[in-house]
């Protein structure tokens, strides 16, 4: 095998070793941030969440207003392949979590 050849094969297996390492070493969506995450009276504020985990995946929101009190609801979900985490929030503040194969 020539040289050029060997130097371009162990190139790319780095290369593509590296892209693997970070996606699994960069990923947010893990135990120790989803442990951070509190919820109920003491919640966190959305953009605290938003600090630890970064923008969502996906997100719904709702809202209802009566007598002059607004109440809103969001639900905001991070993705990375099977692994999720979910977080519901009322009034900006996260009353709730869930997440999948972390």
């Amino acid at each position: 095998m020539s040289h050029i050849r060997q130097t371009t094969i162990a190139l790319i297996t780095t290369i593509s070793l590296s892209f693997s390492l970070v996606g699994c070493i960069g990923s947010k969506v893990n135990q120790a941030n989803y442990d951070k995450i509190e919820t109920g009276i003491t919640g966190l504020k959305i953009e605290k969440v938003k600090e630890i985990m970064g923008e969502p995946t996906e997100q719904q929101s709702g809202g209802i207003g009566l007598g002059g009190i607004g109440i809103k609801g969001n639900t905001m979900t991070w993705k990375d392949g099977n692994r999720s985490i979910s977080i519901m929030f009322l009034n900006d503040q996260a009353i709730s979590k869930s997440q999948n194969g972390l």
